[in-house]
């Protein structure tokens, strides 16, 4: 029987992106996985709830044994050895050719949704962005305005 996998994330305090990955490593935690947050400047913002967690690597040893460039990185772990990694998009990265790396195309052109590219699509109307126009099924989600443009870009 082999060992359950365990999950190793490398975050920072003034990254927004680890900001709003903190919710994702709660729910990897909640559902009893093994999981190590190594923070990089200040763990504060990760809450109570992950305080068992985390780990200071505030001299960065920890980040530079796993090979970490960027934040967030999450790593999974099966038997000591890495099987999976996911991290930020790098700035300077072309997104469109990361897409593809990812595998998340089926070889059609794929466009990130970036803020600016929104912006330019909600340019195209006068209606509020955040004005429910219908529901998503399954499970009825409103749809509004914003996620509209998010999906045509």
């Amino acid at each position: 029987m082999s060992k359950p996998a365990t999950y190793v994330a490398v975050v920072k305090d003034e990254c927004e992106t680890c900001h709003l990955a903190v919710p994702v490593l709660a729910e990897i935690h909640r559902a009893g996985h093994a999981l190590t947050i190594c923070w990089q400047d200040d763990g504060g913002f990760l809450g109570p709830g992950l305080a068992a967690a985390a780990v200071d690597d505030r001299a960065l040893e920890r980040s530079f044994h796993l090979a970490v460039e960027t934040v967030p990185t999450l790593i999974r772990l099966e038997g000591g050895a890495e099987t999976g990694r996911t991290v930020e998009v790098a700035s300077g990265a072309d997104a469109i050719e990361v897409c593809y790396d990812r595998g998340w195309s089926d070889g059609l052109p794929v466009v990130p949704p970036t803020p600016e590219r929104i912006l330019r699509m909600l340019g195209g109307t006068r209606r509020d962005p955040h004005e429910v126009i219908g529901e998503i099924p399954p499970e009825l989600a409103p749809c509004t305005v914003e996620k509209v443009a998010i999906n045509a870009v």
